[in-house]
């Protein structure tokens, strides 16, 4: 019986030993990040090699890791989350940062759970986008932009080319909505955003024109995103921003399916399909050179001759 006694008084004591040398530095837990003394390396809870956790974005001196900006984090949801855009469940991506930080916990869960953006951020722009909302919200404490100013998520990011985009960055402009199931997929023709760059180069006329008259995305883009997309789809295109317009039955249809698509054609005309095109050609050619048609979308003179040359090609 004594020596039970003995055993447990030393095991408490232990206890007491363990939990005084925590308390005292030796290993300290905090919000976000993990401390050790001395020189040891990260704790495996999260923090990488580099010394910043994955899950909170700060770095072990609880600074924010590597960051978005405001304005490039707003350019990952604005397409869809803005009063223009398609989804109302947050409607205010191109709002304050009073307005970011009221929603930061839900996005981040759900920048995380890798719900959003469409598609889905790369493990960098991951990274960098939760380390933003951690700096917005005060989880870690922002690191200095480029130049020494303090901001809302810490360095800035650096675009891959400042004077045009590369194909993941004008993916994300876009992806969000034309993909399959997307509110971009039907009836508007358009649901690969998320794919190659081949089937970019297969819309790069039609996304041209509807960028530099700011109808796409939903939210226009502010320079100088504008044109450095503007400039992607010209080496897209091979430079052919000043070679003649044409128009084929897919990029001439996307300018007018939204209304007259197959399930639920407006006054009856389907131009859908190359018949419906033939059909009611005299019809058509009148409505575009009149400028009624296509509605809501704005041709330049080039494009609407352009469309013309189409319709007026089509043998019945």
């Amino acid at each position: 019986m004594q020596k039970r006694h003995i055993s447990f008084w030393l095991f408490c004591a232990t206890l007491v030993i363990a939990c005084s040398a925590e308390k005292s530095g030796d290993k300290v837990i905090g919000l976000g990040s993990i401390k050790s003394s001395g020189n040891t390396a990260a704790s495996s809870s999260g923090a990488d090699a580099g010394g910043v956790n994955k899950e909170s974005g700060a770095s072990t001196d609880g600074t924010c890791g590597p960051a978005f900006d405001f304005a490039t984090a707003k350019q990952q949801c604005t397409g869809c989350h803005a009063a223009a855009g398609r989804n109302a469940k947050w409607s205010t991506a191109d709002g304050t940062e009073e307005q970011w930080k009221s929603m930061a916990g839900q996005l981040k869960a759900s920048v995380k759970a890798d719900r959003m953006p469409m598609p889905k951020f790369s493990a960098d722009n991951k990274a960098m986008f939760i380390s933003f909302l951690d700096g917005l919200t005060g989880a870690c404490s922002p690191a200095p932009v480029a130049g020494g100013a303090a901001g809302g998520g810490a360095a800035t990011n650096t675009p891959s080319d400042p004077k045009m985009m590369n194909l993941a960055e004008a993916k994300q402009k876009c992806a969000g909505c034309h993909i399959p199931g997307g509110p971009g997929a039907a009836p508007i023709a358009w649901n690969t955003a998320n794919g190659t760059e081949d089937k970019w180069r297969e819309r790069a006329q039609n996304l041209r024109a509807a960028v530099a008259a700011d109808r796409m995305p939903p939210v226009a883009l502010v320079e100088p995103e504008k044109s450095r997309m503007l400039a992607y789809l010209d080496r897209l295109l091979g430079d052919q921003a000043n070679q003649p317009i044409t128009y084929t039955l897919d990029t001439a249809k996307a300018l007018c399916v939204g209304c007259h698509g197959a399930s639920a054609p407006k006054k009856g005309l389907n131009l859908e399909t190359l018949d419906g095109w033939k059909s009611e050609k005299d019809k058509i050619l009148r409505e575009v050179t009149d400028g009624k048609m296509p509605q809501g979308k704005p041709l330049s003179d080039e494009e609407r001759q352009a469309l013309l040359d189409f319709i007026s090609s089509l043998e019945r």
